[in-house]
């Protein structure tokens, strides 16, 4: 491989679902670096020449062009790990807001993980600074679109089975999502063009509701009549702690507002996310990507 590339690291993810495409459509040379293999929703592609799949193994022994782009959508660390291997003329990282709610939780797992998080973050600041590469750290907020998230899909699965969702109270707490299409779209505009420097951009999305209001947009979008379960939050503490998945501090944060400040980016990287919206297939993986 000589041309250049664009090397998509998380390239299952649901940033992946949307980003991979419209780089191949833009006719460019992709390495998408994923654990799993090559998911059916991109079976259109597999046998595209410009798409080239593989794992953190196989990356580290393949020679690259000599002008490499790199989307990290995947583990902060592993992108700290790649950046010496592949130099990248620019760095787009998908970090979360996460690090702006969590950093002092007082669950010690974590504070554990956002200290990980900000300490890489750190160190690609660091590298692009030394190298005087271009890194743009995107931080949003909930992120859902293609049924690949852990939150807005976890919901819908819930009413699925259960045909209702328990809350701790009035569940009041503020929320902005961010559409996974949108922030593709916005990975596209920065790789072809955007401020030189390093940069961190909170991003959030086109509405701010509540997180109550925000699940009867999932029942809604589920053809299902609106259930809520209204349970102390002692007993959904309690709940949590026999699901593994489930963790105390996602009650506590029903009442919390988990938005973000993000009028730098909508004034320099002209971000306008879509309003929250939801339909039945931002809750579902398509057997193929729209081409």
């Amino acid at each position: 491989m000589t041309e250049a590339v664009t090397v998509v690291l998380g390239a299952s993810s649901q940033i992946g679902y949307f980003l991979i495409p419209a780089l191949l459509a833009e006719g460019k040379q992709v390495v998408a670096v994923s654990r799993q293999s090559i998911p059916h929703w991109f079976r259109f592609y597999a046998q595209d020449p410009r798409l080239h799949w593989c794992n953190m193994e196989q990356l580290m022994r393949r020679e690259l062009g000599v002008s490499v782009d790199f989307v990290s959508s995947g583990p902060l660390h592993l992108a700290v790990n790649l950046v010496a291997k592949l130099a990248p003329v620019k760095l787009i990282v998908m970090s979360s807001a996460s690090v702006a709610f969590k950093q002092h939780s007082v669950d010690s797992t974590e504070r554990t993980q956002m200290a990980g998080i900000i300490q890489a973050e750190k160190k690609l600041t660091l590298w692009a600074e030394k190298n005087q590469r271009n890194l743009h750290i995107l931080r949003p907020t909930l992120v859902y679109g293609c049924g690949l998230d852990q939150n807005i899909t976890r919901a819908a699965s819930l009413i699925q089975r259960f045909g209702f969702i328990p809350l701790a109270g009035q569940a009041s707490g503020l929320r902005a999502p961010v559409h996974s299409h949108d922030l593709a779209k916005l990975i596209q505009q920065l790789l072809q063009q955007s401020p030189a420097g390093q940069f961190v951009w909170p991003l959030a999305g086109g509405s701010q509701l509540t997180y109550r209001q925000m699940l009867e947009y999932v029942f809604t979008a589920l053809d299902k009549p609106v259930r809520f379960v209204a349970l102390p939050f002692w007993l959904l503490r309690l709940l949590t702690r026999m699901a593994p998945a489930m963790n105390p501090q996602m009650i506590n944060r029903q009442s919390q507002n988990l938005c973000v400040d993000d009028q730098a980016a909508r004034a320099q990287l002209h971000w306008e996310p879509r309003s929250f919206e939801l339909h039945k297939g931002d809750l579902f993986t398509a057997s193929v990507v729209n081409p």
